[in-house]
């Protein structure tokens, strides 16, 4: 609050001093109210029913590192970052996994793709495993950027949690798609049977390549989130925050209301703010009234403003923004601060390196002369010549399609969007 705000404050007291305490005593009441919040029955299942998938995940066999509710950032929009309930990673591939807890009968139908996707009965059809097929393109093609490199095998992975659902014949026999029934402990082997059915005959992979695939998953991080005294949590990101609370240092925020009802009307509204950093240290300070947050709910693209008083904590999900072209996954560096280096330096002549097309050249024409590729995400690019490929016209388009990995050698650097590339066809 500002030095006039408190001013103004100060002289309702003295000029109407009984109209003050009202609202005094009604700011009492509306904020202890809104702090709490209950945490919806929808919320709770849901919450629930993610949190029984991530341990049934975690004691599988193979398991390496299982993450949690893991936002995978996406090149192609500004705020967007694709989130998969679950990661599994095992050394020879990774699973992303939605869980949905639908109950009654769960229904197919073609996407506009021509792919089978699934969709509760009743209500209308939505995306499901065409989405979390899209996540697994995202995944690896980050990793193409990060790294220069394949990520391996990435499964998309659509686990229906409830057992009052009723998935009808054909969803039952597909491999992306697990349905599961009874007790926890069949449960679990049957959601284990589904994802050995996923790996079987994989070679492993080496440790490095695990290790670092782990430690990029991690520094994407998950959603911001907040907090009410009743339980009630909302999910989502922040788009204003005090100045004073930078997420690089800050990992959570506990807001509580100073004295009761009697000490409020007395001194005025207060609240004591601590903030958790990172490094295990914590500062508190004293607000008065006035101060908010902005947030966007998940799934909502308008933000919303809350005042502080009213929730009981906020946590931070991920501590900077992800840097696309940084190669050790999970370094970061203070904003402000310069990291040094172009992510153009990465690259050398005659060096091989794994891109992901993003176009075929000409536009609109079934005879592919050149093909565009992204070395690092809408940062670096090359262009690619089809003219001495061992491979038909009209199937380039197929071997080599929008979004697919691809090896390829750099010939020269002219600039960040001027490398002339070749491919590699023995991938």
């Amino acid at each position: 609050m500002s030095q006039n705000t408190s001013a103004i404050r100060d002289g309702m007291v003295l000029l109407k001093p009984f109209k003050e305490a009202r609202r005094r005593l009604q700011w009492f009441d509306r904020t202890t109210e809104k702090r709490r919040t209950p945490m919806t029955r929808l919320q709770r299942t849901s919450w629930d029913a993610e949190e029984r998938i991530f341990q049934a995940v975690k004691s599988h066999s193979l398991e390496y590192s299982t993450l949690e509710n893991i936002r995978i950032p996406d090149p192609s929009t500004k705020r967007g970052k694709k989130e998969v309930d679950v990661v599994l990673v095992t050394k020879s591939a990774i699973v992303l996994i939605e869980v949905k807890n639908w109950k009654g009968k769960i229904e197919t139908y073609e996407d506009e793709n021509g792919e089978t996707d699934i969709y509760q009965a009743q209500r209308n059809p939505k995306p499901v495993l065409s989405l979390i097929r899209g996540k697994c393109e995202v995944l690896k093609r980050m990793a193409a950027s990060r790294f220069s490199d394949f990520a391996g095998e990435v499964f998309p992975l659509v686990v229906l949690a409830n057992k009052g659902g009723e998935p009808n014949q054909k969803i039952n026999s597909m491999t992306s798609v697990c349905s599961l029934h009874g007790k926890p402990n069949r449960s679990g082997k049957e959601l284990h049977k589904a994802i050995d059915s996923l790996l079987e005959g994989l070679e492993p992979a080496e440790n490095n390549h695990i290790e670092r695939m782990v430690q990029m998953l991690k520094s994407f991080g998950t959603w911001d989130s907040i907090h009410f005294d009743g339980g009630g949590k909302e999910v989502g990101d922040f788009s204003r925050i005090p100045q004073e609370w930078d997420r690089f240092d800050v990992e959570s925020v506990d807001i509580e209301v100073i004295g009761g009802r009697l000490m409020t009307l007395i001194r005025g509204p207060k609240i004591s703010v601590i903030k958790n950093k990172r490094d295990g240290s914590y500062d508190s300070t004293t607000y008065e009234e006035g101060h908010e947050i902005g947030f966007y709910k998940a799934g909502n693209n308008k933000p919303t403003s809350i005042p502080l008083e009213n929730l009981s904590r906020v946590e931070f999900g991920y501590n900077s923004p992800v840097d696309w072209s940084r190669a050790l996954s999970g370094a970061k560096v203070p904003s402000g601060e310069s990291r040094g280096e172009s992510p153009l330096s990465r690259f050398k002549k005659g060096q091989l390196v794994t891109g992901t097309v993003l176009a075929h050249f000409p536009k609109d024409s079934d005879m592919v002369t050149g093909i565009l590729v992204e070395l690092v995400s809408n940062q670096v690019n090359g262009i690619a010549s089809t003219r001495e490929l061992d491979t038909s016209p009209e199937m380039i388009k197929f071997f080599y399609a929008v979004g697919k990995q691809i090896r390829v050698r750099i010939d020269s650097i002219k600039g960040r969007k001027k490398i002339d590339l070749t491919i590699v066809e023995d991938q």
